[in-house]
């Protein structure tokens, strides 16, 4: 059968306008479209997408192949074996249906790329080809299903049971099944990059239990080798999902991710200040506001001498703590708001430890932010605050008292409080 007729003849012709809308609806209507501030981040623009296209494109893949094999059964194409190889016969049946569903995937990806004007890398296609390869294992798993039972029945079934088992795998608990599921769905922030070990469950746990399944479509007699076929299916598909179960077990809410992938920009020395590539044109401006926030500390008797001030843009979701000579600051993000003294309070104020003594925390940010030029700021955010802080009157007036001494006594007052916060959490 020619291309063309094999391809009027599938379920994939009939279904393509519904299915090639889905995932266009999610893009334009949906949580779909990219955030605006993604900075033409390429890997944030192809998962915000892929994450909600994933299982509609599992379940048409699996509910057509289903609808197909039935077809075969039917007519009775299936019972040709061994005249024809079944491997074949599938393949021929499978073809459009597996094109449909990796169009559904590479539809709003290019969509979000074009719209950007952003060329893809091959970090940010990484989970393109994950998604392919999991459409192949279920229109197999959908095609075993379509030859036992009727596809009237098995191929609704299908498509409503694999969208609802992928769509709230990542809803659900325990979080192994969020990372098995074939969808990789953490929508990446900029500097994110999907790894090769968080992406490799996803197809392994899927595609053993359809290689194994598929073995048992070879058309053998013999009752021994029909044992050994079933064995080694068995064995493939629980070699698969036991390996894919055993590499996902111990994670957490969120797959491995590499961070710090943009490329950045730095100026300078002592400190040398970096901000991503695609802002370096802002760099000049936070360099200043940096050096400035230097001199007020020094002026008030507390001398920093960071190495290194970074953008924590660059590090996605897992911003790393400041320390003494590299700081951690939303530069560009404060910059572009007009806080970038504000936020640099929070590398200033630094502790050795995860709980400290609140009103100490309040009083050290409170001078830190007076000193640097943004004590109103702090007020402002300490009055916004839901549940207001009892002390924050005594605060006040300790910092106060503070800055009308001299600057050897406030840094000696800054140092001691800092050293002593984590001692005195109550």
């Amino acid at each position: 059968m020619r291309t063309t007729s094999r391809l009027r003849a599938s379920s994939a012709l009939w279904a393509a306008p519904l299915a090639l809308g889905l995932p266009l609806y999610y893009y334009y209507l949906g949580p779909g479209m990219p955030p605006s501030g993604n900075h033409g981040y390429a890997p944030t623009l192809t998962s915000y997408p892929l994450a909600f296209t994933y299982p509609f494109a599992y379940a048409v893949a699996s509910a057509l192949a289903a609808w197909e094999s039935g077809r075969l059964r039917r007519e009775g194409v299936w019972a040709l074996a061994p005249a024809r190889s079944r491997y074949r016969v599938a393949a021929h049946a499978l073809a459009p249906v597996v094109g449909l569903a990796w169009l559904m995937m590479i539809l709003p990806v290019a969509t979000s790329l074009a719209a950007a004007g952003v060329w893809p890398t091959l970090a940010s296609l990484a989970p393109l080809p994950v998604g392919m390869a999991v459409c192949c294992a279920q229109a197999a798993l959908g095609f075993s299903v379509g030859l036992r039972l009727p596809r009237i029945v098995v191929a609704p079934l299908l498509a409503a049971g694999v969208w609802a088992l992928v769509a709230f795998s990542r809803a659900t608990t325990p979080f192994w099944l969020r990372h098995i599921s074939g969808q990789p769905a953490e929508r990446l922030m900029f500097g994110e990059e999907f790894t090769f070990r968080g992406l490799v469950p996803h197809v392994l746990f899927t595609a053993a239990i359809a290689v194994g399944v598929a073995l048992l479509w070879l058309p053998v007699r013999a009752l021994a080798l029909r044992v050994a076929v079933v064995v080694t299916a068995a064995a493939v598909a629980l070699s698969g999902t036991l390996g894919g179960y055993l590499m996902v077990r111990d994670w957490g809410h969120n797959p491995p991710l590499a961070t710090g992938r943009a490329p950045m920009t730095c100026a300078g020395t002592g400190p040398k200040v970096c901000v991503p590539s695609v802002v370096d044109d802002e760099l000049p401006a936070v360099r200043e506001d940096v050096l400035a926030v230097l001199a007020d500390l020094r002026a008030a008797g507390v001398d920093e001498h960071p190495e290194l001030v970074t953008d924590s843009l660059n590090e996605g979701r897992y911003i790393e703590h400041s320390t003494g000579e590299i700081w951690h600051a939303s530069l560009t993000r404060g910059h572009d708001a007009g806080t970038l003294r504000y936020l640099l309070v929070g590398s200033v104020v630094r502790y050795d430890c995860d709980r400290v003594d609140l009103a100490t925390a309040r009083a050290l940010n409170l001078w830190t932010a007076t000193v640097v030029g943004e004590g109103e700021r702090y007020r402002r955010a300490v009055k916004a605050e839901p549940y207001p802080f009892e002390g924050q009157a005594q605060v006040e007036t300790e910092v106060a008292e503070v800055l009308e001494q001299p600057k050897d006594r406030q840094a000696a007052w800054f140092h001691r409080n800092l050293a002593d916060a984590c001692g005195t959490v109550r």
